[in-house]
């Protein structure tokens, strides 16, 4: 499996389908390379297609839209990579990403947020443990911190 954190600077103006290009470069080399498992962290505002976003994650998404447009716009981009691309895909929805107070435990939904934060620590862990499952394939979780 590939594991990809990989993301746009979050404070820098930047070419949003220049950036999510890479996905492109990285799905071109995992089916060369015959892997065809990938999970990767796009937040928890970013559009699956399929999937509707709750109310908390449409509000955040409105917020995200004015503060960090070109993040928003990359996300979805990467999203829509590999959603098609044939691939069996995990795409970690979280919300805040923040150190210090790991919970030891993480709370995937599929449906909307329950809760705004979830530590480094925990967000490991959790894409760790998805190499271990199927659970969560072609699917797009959103972890926060217990």
């Amino acid at each position: 499996a590939v594991i990809s954190v990989a993301g746009p600077p979050r404070t820098e103006r930047h070419d949003s389908k220049q950036h999510a290009n890479s996905m492109h470069i990285i799905v071109n080399a995992m089916k060369t390379a015959n892997v065809n498992r990938i999970i990767t962290i796009a937040g928890a505002a970013a559009k699956v297609p399929g999937t509707r976003l709750g109310i908390r994650q449409r509000l955040l998404r409105i917020l995200l839209l004015r503060i960090a447009t070109d993040v928003i716009k990359t996300k979805d981009i990467e999203v829509r990579i590999l959603f098609e691309s044939g691939l069996t895909w995990t795409i970690i929805r979280p919300p805040i990403i923040g150190t210090g107070k790991p919970a030891g435990k993480v709370i995937a939904r599929a449906d909307d947020l329950a809760g705004m934060r979830v530590d480094v620590e925990d967000i490991t862990d959790f894409i760790l443990s998805l190499l271990q499952t199927h659970d969560w394939d072609r699917k797009a979780p959103i972890v926060i911190s217990r």
